[in-house]
């Protein structure tokens, strides 16, 4: 995944197909985001019978938000505090909480995205306890060493 934008890039060049490569690198990275950003919130409408028998509507549109911060897609702001907390209330649409989410993204830069991506991923591993992250280390040492990852485990080192 690490290279999977280079990589379609060479693919489409070696295709000839030159036009198709220039627009997804004009706009592909703003597409993207917006296909995530509907794949991402439309789950917990899509499987709404499946979430309820551990979590609230609320809950799961609450996880689909966070997901979508710790991919970097949106920053944390007021909105989720003061958004989502009404949604329970009024039970936007979907479309509505599309649009809110594009809104978001787009009152925010990508260094604030980044940032809150960082800040989020920060708080949540730091939830881990040093034994479980050890485990994990051991679990996972292979796969670091295949794919020449750092099995480092200070996220902040990548902000």
């Amino acid at each position: 995944m690490e290279n999977f934008r280079q990589d379609s890039f060479d693919i489409l060049r070696m295709l000839n197909m030159r036009s198709m490569a220039a627009m997804l690198n004009t706009t592909g990275n703003d597409q993207a985001a917006v296909d995530a950003i509907k794949d991402s919130l439309s789950q917990p409408f899509t499987f709404r019978s499946k979430y309820w028998q551990c979590m609230s509507l609320e809950n799961a549109v609450q996880r689909a938000w966070r997901k979508l911060m710790m991919r970097g897609l949106i920053a944390s702001n007021e909105y989720e505090t003061n958004y989502l907390k009404d949604f329970a209330v009024d039970r936007r649409s979907y479309n509505k909480l599309v649009d809110q989410a594009l809104l978001v993204r787009k009152s925010s830069s990508a260094s604030e995205r980044r940032l809150s991506k960082c800040k989020l991923k920060a708080e949540l591993w730091s939830q881990i306890s040093d034994e479980l992250m050890e485990k994990l280390k051991t679990l996972y040492a292979k796969d670091f060493y295949l794919f020449r990852y750092s099995n480092h485990t200070d996220i902040l080192q990548y902000c």
